[in-house]
């Protein structure tokens, strides 16, 4: 297997890990809405709405992921548009906590601090594997 080949494996994998993982935390959060939300503040009706559609965005971006993976050529640019969109996750987190620590109870900072550690490990693979390798295979 050529370096390029193990690249490309490895690509593939790494955005199955990310399609499970957002598959997996957006059907959690629709299914678990109504529990998850009182820990971040929200009352039931906002809750519903704010939570509700995060889940169906990530099921949505986890189809995204898996649709890509599932080409014959995974390019460069998808997966750093897919490293940026993880890190936007992650800043965004960064500021929930950084601006609603108060009104996040300790389960909902552990949640959102363990989702986030997890996509930014998602974040930094596909960035490596985005712009690692020779110049003219970018």
């Amino acid at each position: 297997m050529t370096d390029q080949a193990i690249q490309h494996d490895l690509a593939r994998r790494v955005l199955a890990a990310n399609a499970l993982f957002s598959a997996l935390s957006g059907v959690g959060i629709i299914i678990m809405h109504r529990l998850v939300g009182p820990h971040f503040g929200l009352s039931s009706l906002l809750s519903s709405i704010v939570l509700v559609t995060i889940g169906v965005l990530l099921v949505g971006y986890a189809f995204v992921l898996d649709r890509t993976r599932r080409q014959p050529r995974i390019s460069r640019g998808d997966l750093a548009a897919f490293a940026t969109f993880d890190t936007a996750w992650v800043v965004g987190s960064a500021l929930l906590l950084l601006l609603a620590w108060g009104a996040i109870s300790t389960t909902g900072r552990v949640l959102v601090f363990g989702i986030a550690v997890v996509v930014g490990s998602l974040a930094g693979r596909q960035f490596f594997l985005a712009y690692s390798g020779p110049a003219e295979e970018r």
